[in-house]
């Protein structure tokens, strides 16, 4: 006869799977946040945007002929010491590079290699100005003095000097130039005081400063083996110019955007038509003598220029059959070398000291940042 009661027997196995989970889903969050924390010593170079030069161009004093077309100043998206789990992310796009920064930077921090990137667009500038100035038959003036382009966070002029401040004289001896001022600093020792006599507007005043030293390769080996006595400013020629030219690039760095700015200049300057009412995206550096040169990041910028629809990609010459990593194809109507700024003809294909050297051209950027 059955009797109540529990039923005797095995005792039922917990279930183990909730505690898998939980534990598989604990060590994903933490190596997450892990990988979301953790910096490499590499950048990443990915495509960017573009700026239609002729918008952000103001011509004071002279006539002007506003262009039907579009010239698209090129730049990439850069960043620093990335985390790791940008660096898988970046690793599975064939649009962005992965460099080691001691590449892009060699021995500077990211507040020098920024500081370096305002000096090169500075320069890049005052270039373009003095290209589009010789092809309409005109030319700036160049007063003696080094004017000052950028200023090094937490080298000795900073926070002393000013940009645009014109560097006149160190101690007395007068400084017709940025490379006279890099010989007269280079007499002198770190920890040496200077009297920096400088042309701040219509005022001039002299500031005191104390040199600090910086490695140098003095023997061409590679290896840092003095100490270089240095201001920290990067200085350029004092142009002065004939009439008022403001290229607002402001937001970007690096010296490649002078090749658009150059064109973009002239085309505004020049009546007829640069671009044949084209969108024609371009890079490039520039010189004051109007020679194109090599820059970096093409490959983002190609995609950059197909991506905004581009008809006509130019890039400087050497760079047609450059094998750089992160290529991308070209717009549609391909892609065109340029040697100089000096226009052939309208329509497209027509044109054919007192601190650190700045680090090798990867591109005009937005200021590096961490990510």
């Amino acid at each position: 006869m059955p009797t109540e009661g529990p039923v005797q027997g095995a005792a039922a196995r917990p279930r183990r799977w909730p505690l898998v989970v939980g534990w598989i889903t604990a060590i994903v969050v933490v190596a997450f946040a892990f990988a979301n924390v953790y910096r490499l010593d590499y950048y990443s170079i990915a495509p960017g945007d573009a700026l239609n030069v002729p918008d952000r161009i103001t011509i004071d004093g002279r006539e002007t002929f506003d262009p039907e077309g579009e010239l698209l100043l090129l730049f990439v998206r850069e960043r620093a010491q990335i985390t790791l789990l940008r660096y898988i992310v970046a690793s599975l796009d064939p649009d962005i590079d992965l460099v080691k920064s001691e590449v892009i930077a060699g021995d500077q921090s990211p507040d020098e290699v920024r500081a370096a990137a305002v000096a090169e667009m500075a320069s890049a500038q005052a270039f373009a100005k003095i290209v589009a100035l010789d092809a309409i038959g005109e030319e700036a003036d160049v007063r003696p003095g080094a004017r000052v382009i950028s200023t090094i966070p937490g080298r000795p002029a900073d926070g002393v000097l000013q940009i645009d401040d014109v560097i006149v004289s160190i101690d007395g001896t007068e400084i017709p130039s940025p490379d006279d001022l890099g010989e007269v600093i280079g007499e002198r020792a770190p920890g040496d005081e200077v009297a920096v006599e400088v042309r701040r507007g219509d005022d001039a005043m002299t500031e005191r400063i104390t040199l600090a030293g910086g490695p140098v390769d003095t023997d061409g080996d590679g290896e840092d083996d003095a100490e270089r006595p240095q201001l920290g400013v990067y200085t350029l020629r004092d142009y002065t110019f004939p009439f008022g030219i403001d290229i607002d690039t402001s937001d970007i760095g690096g010296p490649s955007a002078g090749l658009a700015r150059s064109l973009a200049s002239i085309d505004q300057l020049t009546e007829g038509e640069l671009t044949g009412g084209l969108k024609v995206a371009i890079t490039g550096t520039i010189d004051p003598e109007g020679n194109v040169g090599q820059v970096g990041g093409v490959g983002q910028k190609a995609v950059t220029a197909r991506v905004r629809g581009a008809t006509l990609l130019l890039v400087p010459s050497c760079e047609i059959d450059s094998e750089e990593p992160g290529g991308g194809a070209p717009p549609r109507g391909g892609g065109r070398g340029a040697r100089s700024a000096q226009p052939g003809g309208r329509g497209p294909g027509g044109g054919g000291g007192g601190g650190p050297r700045p680090p090798k051209d990867r591109g005009d950027t937005p200021p590096p940042e961490k990510g």
